[in-house]
């Protein structure tokens, strides 16, 4: 996120201390984006981008006015933490990794919280880190002076095709979603897996299936062929023990066409 008066992190006191930063339209949106984009939870846990999640929707709630204030007790049930040295635990993580301010309360006095945005990832561009096209148009608040929609693939793409910021785009950007090239397997390793989980799927049946479609799902390209495996052995496909298949020797098509974990 570029600096500047609406978007700076925070904002230090004449004493020292921090204030609550100026955000920008939507910025619990695009925070809450970013979390995915950058894997945060990877990083600091699932329960701490959690926590981080509802405090920057209850900063919403305020409109920006001012950090939020719980009590440790208020808290926990809210994040769905059984104790308090959970919640200390958690709290502390996301502290110490820059996403979370957090101010200790008092006798009379709730402690206060605010999301931050760690050095080096708010700059980052605000596209879409699935494995759709990024040529949704923006809705109509977001349209050019014509009145023209304009498309993400217009805005965060280079001819090239690469990603990049745009003045009229969020600050809040991704990491490019770098994926793995996929390695077909051999009959060997496809055995050794199905050993491992005990199945009844016929490797060099699977191998065969597979290779002779391009190691496609559909109309898409395999990603993961371990999870193609437990498909077929979720559905009871092509089982080498009980002959179960077509009489052609083929796969049962019903197993083909389900959404399978790529």
């Amino acid at each position: 996120m570029a600096e500047g008066p609406a978007t700076r992190l925070h904002e230090a006191a004449p004493s020292g201390e921090a204030v609550y930063p100026k955000r920008p339209p939507f910025f619990a949106h695009r925070f809450c984006r970013l979390l995915t984009d950058a894997a945060v939870a990877q990083d600091i846990g699932p329960e701490a981008c959690w926590l981080l999640t509802i405090i920057v929707h209850q900063e919403d709630a305020k409109r920006y006015r001012g950090p939020v204030t719980f009590w440790n007790e208020q808290l926990m049930p809210l994040c769905g933490f059984g104790g308090r040295g959970r919640l200390v635990a958690v709290r502390k993580k996301a502290v110490e990794a820059g996403w979370l301010h957090y101010e200790g309360g008092s006798k009379g006095r709730a402690g206060a919280y605010w999301v931050l945005i760690p050095a080096g990832l708010d700059n980052l561009p605000d596209t879409n880190c699935d494995e759709s096209p990024t040529d949704i148009c923006r809705s109509e608040s977001e349209q050019q002076p014509d009145g023209k929609p304009e498309c993400r693939s217009v805005l965060g793409r280079q001819p090239d095709g690469k990603r990049t910021a745009n003045a009229h785009h969020s600050s809040l950007t991704l990491i490019p979603n770098k994926r793995a090239h996929f390695v077909e397997p051999t009959v060997e390793e496809v055995r050794a897996y199905c050993r491992e989980r005990d199945n009844a799927v016929d490797p060099q049946r699977f191998v065969d299936y597979y290779t002779a479609n391009g190691w496609r799902v559909g109309k898409n390209t395999m990603r993961d062929w371990k999870a193609a495996v437990r498909t077929w052995e979720k559905n009871g496909v092509d089982h080498a023990r009980n002959g179960s298949g077509n009489s052609n020797g083929s796969p049962r098509r019903i197993a083909l066409d389900p959404v399978i974990e790529l």
